[in-house]
């Protein structure tokens, strides 16, 4: 959240904001998303562990981008 009141401010600074823009938020996203891997094989058992993981990350994602779509389509319905 905090990051996000930050793309004016750091973007808008020339190159030396832009280069802080890219470290902070290629940091952030490797926290984000670095333990999933070791994460989400846990959630399941030995036999089937990264077919499981591998089929709910891969499920997950068009479920997420397709909402907007569908929010899209209920506020203006052409």
């Amino acid at each position: 959240m905090v990051f996000g009141f930050l793309f004016v401010p750091l973007l808008g600074a020339g190159f030396p904001g832009v280069m802080i823009f890219l470290i902070l938020g290629f940091t952030l996203m490797g926290m984000t998303f670095g333990p999933m891997g070791a994460l989400l094989p846990e959630l399941f058992p030995t036999q089937v562990r990264y077919t499981g993981s591998a089929f709910a990350y891969n499920m997950s994602y068009p479920r997420r981008c397709r909402c907007p779509v569908y929010r899209r389509v209920a506020v203006d319905p052409r």
